[in-house]
């Protein structure tokens, strides 16, 4: 036989066919209960369990990379969006996981055309006003 040639394809023999008579258990469909029929044939799918998050641990102060120790209220010298850098005020310190703590500001200087509520920076790098 060449590649080009299908293969020939034989019937079952009769002895290996199995039939299932009418009557047979296995051929008999029962009626769904009521019950059955309001539940819906397939699965939900489950959410899978979250744990929430850990609460930031906040702090009265912090200390920069230089050991410089700052407290709430203290002037800071950040990056303002317009690239200047402009005065602000720590408003609370945070500690995120052990060792990476933030502190948030708000800024004390304005500028016009620009709306600037604060931000955040990590104490390592604070630097006094």
């Amino acid at each position: 036989m060449d590649e080009k040639t299908p293969a020939i394809i034989r019937p079952k023999p009769v002895a290996e066919i199995r039939l299932t008579p009418a009557g047979s258990e296995k051929s008999v469909r029962r009626a769904n209960s009521p019950s059955d029929r309001d539940k819906p044939s397939f699965s939900r799918p489950r959410r899978p369990d979250v744990t929430p998050p850990k609460p930031w641990v906040e702090l009265e102060e912090a200390q920069n990379q230089g050991g410089e120790v700052f407290h709430l209220g203290d002037l800071i010298e950040v990056r303002a969006p317009w690239g200047d850098v402009a005065i602000a005020e720590i408003q609370n310190f945070y500690e995120v996981s052990p060792g990476s703590l933030w502190a948030c500001f708000v800024p004390t200087e304005e500028r016009e055309d620009w709306t600037w509520k604060g931000g955040s920076i990590r104490a390592e790098l604070l630097k006094k006003a």
